[in-house]
């Protein structure tokens, strides 16, 4: 179990090689007669599912000209699916296929008239019977633990369907954009394992921190504070980097590790100031910047960048894990579970909102108790 986010760093960049046309052929086929109809997608999912989402936002709206909301499934379905129509797809994300809240998000999408799409692991699933169709991607065999290739996964799915969609010169591009990411995923890693162990090193007393990040990279940074919490229980979490000047800035002790994804695009102007500001004030500072391809624009890099800024975060989660002797995910202590991913969180059968209330849990349907987390087998 504590070698997970090893062994899956090794294998991320084939498994983007080997899944890729999988995925895109699938969102080809299941797309096909849909493209004029769609006017909006909405994407959601919980946990590092929701993380993808919000990577996948910007490249979304980038290539395929429509209005694009990323959400969490409980935003999505309790407090969205009332303004979804028959322009909307709903795509629900959910490696395991069996997460309560992304479920009634789907289930609420089809009572408004949406159409609906999973992106799952799992081709026997909940999901892929909920949604009107489903891409299921094939995840290679990795020791349980924190994920990262159902991250990946997630990442690719969501963007097959944003290459299936796309206008005009973006047809072409994002396709061969995306064929070249595992070189650059190669890179990434290469360069920026070690950063990640000697922050690691350098900060592994801190009680907490904080990862910051914009657009995409905003949701990186939630992936890379989820692998920290759940590999060494370390409180970290992801805040935006224009937000941080208006919150974390005023924090004290100033000095906690504080670290900044980008890869230089729509957020780098505030990115040179924030990084200023951050060490005026004495945080225990890191940046990761990724540039990806020279060939690419720089919004295209940007759209990519969720691809090459896990490395360093998932290296430095790994060592602090290390550093700390613990196990991951508290080794299920403290009344915790393997069963609903810590028994009383319920993430599958949490209740969920019948077809006939909207916005009242009032009735309920219940599906059958599960593990929830990362592994073969039993993945979120």
């Amino acid at each position: 179990m504590r070698d997970s986010l090893s062994v899956q760093a090794d294998q991320a960049s084939a498994f983007v090689g080997e899944a890729w046309p999988s995925l895109l052929d699938q969102a080809r086929r299941s797309l096909a007669g849909w493209e004029k109809k769609l006017t909006t997608l909405l994407v959601f999912g919980c946990g590092d599912s929701h993380f993808a989402a919000q990577g996948s936002e910007f490249g979304l709206r980038l290539w395929t000209g429509r209005r694009v909301h990323a959400a969490t499934s409980m935003m999505a379905g309790r407090y969205l699916m009332q303004d979804a129509g028959a322009g909307w797809l709903v795509i629900g994300v959910s490696a395991s296929g069996e997460v309560a809240r992304t479920l009634e998000a789907l289930e609420q999408a089809h009572r408004a008239g949406a159409r609906t799409l999973a992106m799952t692991c799992t081709q026997d699933s909940t999901i892929t019977r909920t949604a009107d169709a489903a891409l299921v991607a094939d995840l290679p065999e990795f020791p349980f633990g924190p994920g990262l290739i159902s991250y990946l996964a997630a990442l690719l799915g969501v963007l097959a369907v944003g290459a299936s969609l796309a206008q005009g010169a973006h047809k072409r591009r994002v396709p061969a954009l995306i064929d070249s990411l595992p070189v650059q995923i190669s890179s990434a890693a290469a360069v920026q394992g070690e950063q990640g162990r000697a922050f690691a090193d350098s900060v592994a007393e801190a009680p907490h921190g904080v990862f910051l990040g914009s657009g995409p990279a905003y949701g990186a940074a939630g992936f890379a504070a989820a692998k920290v919490l759940e590999a060494s229980g370390v409180a970290f979490h992801a805040q935006d980097v224009e937000e941080w000047a208006h919150l974390e800035y005023f924090q004290e002790p100033a000095d906690i590790p504080t670290w900044i994804l980008t890869s230089g695009g729509r957020d780098a102007s505030r990115v040179e100031e924030v990084e200023h500001a951050a060490r005026a004030v004495g945080c225990h500072l890191q940046v990761t910047r990724w540039l990806g391809s020279p060939q690419w624009s720089t919004d295209e890099r940007e759209a990519l960048s969720p691809f090459g800024l896990w490395p360093a975060p998932v290296a430095f989660a790994q060592r602090l894990m290390e550093r700390l002797d613990r196990e991951p995910f508290r080794a299920f202590g403290g009344r915790r579970s393997r069963t609903e991913g810590g028994g009383a969180s319920r993430i599958r059968t949490s209740q969920r909102l019948a077809l006939n209330h909207r916005t009242s849990p009032a009735s309920i349907n219940r599906s059958e108790p599960d593990s929830h987390w990362h592994a073969a087998g039993t993945r979120l």
